[in-house]
């Protein structure tokens, strides 16, 4: 999911994920967002607009990865 477009709001990564709470989606994001495999950019907007994308280095490491699956398949 993440993969396929460069940015998401809440709402739609909530509608994508089913079955979930605000408070699990919010934790986990945060977590996420900790660890620095997506980044969370917040506009200046009303409504307010917050939009959250992988990471330049997950990138790569999704990338290296999908290399070393080619590679041994």
């Amino acid at each position: 999911m993440l993969g396929s477009c460069p940015n998401f709001r809440y709402s739609f990564i909530r509608e994508q994920m089913g079955n979930i709470t605000d408070a699990v989606l919010s934790a986990s994001l945060k977590e996420l967002i900790s660890f620095q495999i997506v980044s969370r950019v917040s506009y200046d907007e009303i409504p307010p607009r917050v939009e959250y994308t992988l990471t330049d280095k997950v990138i790569a490491y999704f990338a290296f990865y999908l290399s070393l699956v080619w590679f041994v398949f």
